[in-house]
């Protein structure tokens, strides 16, 4: 699925496509973070190796939880896992995580003929 770029000439239509990605943060973490925040849960001076105790030995321990929700962690934006459950020699997908049909445990259909 392609997004197409809002240009002024072209008016909007019901297969246009829009990355909501960005409201992610405003709509669901942000709301959050502001009642823990209220209740004395964390406070956006916190380091990051204070609220997840299992980095408290990385050198993420010393990020700002507001630098994060603010993007300036210079964090890596995206992380291609997906890269992980390819055959290191085919580039194809392994079969230990992708299936062809729906099944009691792999009950969401992502693609056909992946395999």
């Amino acid at each position: 699925m392609a997004i197409r770029p809002i240009l002024k000439e072209q008016p909007v239509n019901d297969e246009d496509v829009y990355d909501i990605a960005l409201l992610t943060k405003i709509m669901g973490t942000l709301p959050l973070v502001m009642e823990l925040e209220e209740q004395g849960v964390v406070d956006l001076e916190d380091s990051i190796g204070t609220l997840i105790p299992e980095l408290a030995d990385s050198i993420k321990k010393i990020l700002l939880f507001k630098s994060m929700l603010s993007h300036y962690a210079r964090l890596q934006a995206w992380i291609p896992f997906h890269r992980y459950t390819l055959d290191s020699i085919t580039s194809r997908p392994m079969s230990q995580y992708y299936r062809n049909s729906k099944s009691s445990i792999y009950n969401v259909v992502s693609r056909t003929k992946l395999i």
